[in-house]
């Protein structure tokens, strides 16, 4: 049974439909970054931390892996 900290993702229909439309590479980046998203919630905390010190989205990157 899941815990109360165990989280997923899911896409809504309509982002369903606009990922089924990407190349496969895309796909799978967009599917790694979500799931580290879920598997590794401190990274979401230095991610919101930065954008509270003012830190433009453009500059904040995490668990890039490319």
């Amino acid at each position: 049974m899941p815990s109360d900290e165990d989280w997923t993702w899911k896409f809504t229909p309509h982002a369903a439909d606009q990922f089924d439309g990407l190349d496969h590479h895309v796909q799978d980046r967009i599917v790694s970054k979500l799931d580290d998203i879920v598997n590794y919630p401190c990274l979401v905390a230095a991610f919101v931390g930065s954008l509270r010190q003012g830190l433009p989205v453009s500059m904040t990157r995490f668990a890039d892996t490319e």
